[in-house]
């Protein structure tokens, strides 16, 4: 069997909502590397959120924050931010439909200071559900304001409880941001979500990892569950959504397996004769 370049996105396809990932994923993911295949993580999370267990499976190279980050065998391949100017139009935009943003680099965080309750109250959530978020604190700064950013490396954006207009702050902002609503599968709540840089995605950092070794697309799987998969799955020559994905990345998927509680990596990959 020729080589195989396998992706996965990690909440909703690696592990559930509690950071649990099933004993036949864990299982699937070895053997895939027993055969010589090489596997990588394709997810919204950054650098400073990914759980130590998921770092330990073997991981070829990663594809962050939604493709701002890229690196294959811990060379950085790609570390794209955000500018200044067009933060401080967003977060004051934000601030006027009285949301409240948090925003995330390579090594952690910040928030500003009137922001720090909603962002404890997400936490809390976040914590009931597993206790591997506990990695997390340490690494968010509060800020007097969010205008008072020093470090510029910002990757991504996530706002909460935002109460304005989504679709006109999407059309307002749309020609430096992407927002979307949560990723998690066909949550309709759009006062959660994720804003990133237009011009980047997964499947800008699936390409800059192919183009470094070589590889094409033919050779490419790629698994997901949300929204921000989409690009990945048309990229791949074979795109997987699991069974637990949002309806729209199900329509443009070339295979549907299971959900992620019920063996959906092992099936999928056992679908594709790769287990």
């Amino acid at each position: 069997m020729e080589k195989k370049y396998i992706f996965f996105d990690v909440d909703g396809t690696l592990m559930d909502i509690r950071n649990v990932m099933e004993d036949s994923t864990k299982d699937s993911l070895k053997k895939l590397r027993e055969q010589g295949h090489e596997i990588f993580l394709a997810t919204g999370r950054g650098y400073f959120n990914i759980p130590n267990f998921i770092r330990e499976l073997g991981f070829s190279g990663m594809v962050l924050t939604d493709g701002a980050y890229v690196e294959y065998n811990k060379e950085v391949l790609a570390h794209q931010t955000m500018e200044k100017s067009q933060l401080d139009a967003l977060a004051d935009a934000i601030e006027a439909g009285r949301g409240h943003l948090m925003y995330f680099g390579k090594d952690g965080g910040c928030i500003a200071k009137r922001s720090v309750e909603v962002y404890q109250a997400w936490l809390e959530v976040l914590l009931s559900e597993s206790p591997v978020w506990l990695e997390l604190q340490g690494k968010v700064e509060v800020l007097e304001s969010l205008h008072h950013i020093t470090n510029q490396n910002i990757e991504k954006l996530m706002f909460l409880d935002y109460k304005g207009d989504l679709e006109k702050l999407k059309k307002d902002f749309g020609h430096y941001f992407t927002i979307l609503p949560s990723n998690l599968a066909d949550r309709s709540d759009t006062s959660t979500g994720e804003i990133t840089r237009h011009d980047i995605c997964k499947a800008d950092g699936i390409e800059r990892i192919l183009k470094h070794i070589g590889a094409g697309k033919k050779d490419v799987i790629a698994f997901g569950d949300g929204l921000n998969d989409i690009e990945m799955l048309e990229l791949a020559n074979v795109g997987v959504a699991m069974g637990n994905g949002a309806s729209q990345l199900k329509e443009i998927a070339d295979v549907v397996t299971t959900s992620i509680g019920d063996d959906g990596i092992y099936n999928g990959l056992r679908q594709l004769g790769l287990v």
